[in-house]
């Protein structure tokens, strides 16, 4: 149930194993003034070589940034994020609070992905 006032922004993210390649999406609905839903649009079908990770990062980097240059979004009073990637859902925090702390390494090492980390950070951010 979509709430007035509320940018919702669905993302995904997909790549195929052989030959490697990803792409994502996301989705951006509210509703207007009239309470008619509405909806905004990003895709990505040309990552080569990206892993399924790396486009769900992409996915949300994208829908964000979207967010951010929607002409209402003075008018939202939150934006909220929808995606099935774990992924993203365990360790965003870890992205926003603890890796910059520790310069980007976890218990085994570096941290996948950190440029895709970083800029997700820098688009949350951004709101």
């Amino acid at each position: 149930m979509l709430e007035q006032g509320v940018l919702h922004v669905y993302t995904d993210g997909s790549s195929f194993q052989n030959p490697r390649r990803g792409g994502c999406a996301a989705l951006l609905v509210y509703l207007d003034s009239e309470n008619n839903e509405q909806t905004r649009d990003y895709q990505d079908m040309g990552s080569p070589g990206a892993t399924n990770n790396q486009m769900e990062l992409s996915g949300c980097i994208h829908g964000l940034g979207s967010a951010i240059k929607f002409d209402g979004l003075d008018a939202m009073s939150r934006v909220i994020v929808f995606t099935d990637s774990m992924y993203v859902v365990d360790n965003y925090k870890n992205a926003i609070y603890t890796w910059p702390k520790t310069k980007w390494m976890g218990r085994e090492g570096s941290i996948l992905n950190v440029d895709r980390w970083k800029e997700l950070v820098k688009t949350i951010k951004q709101l």
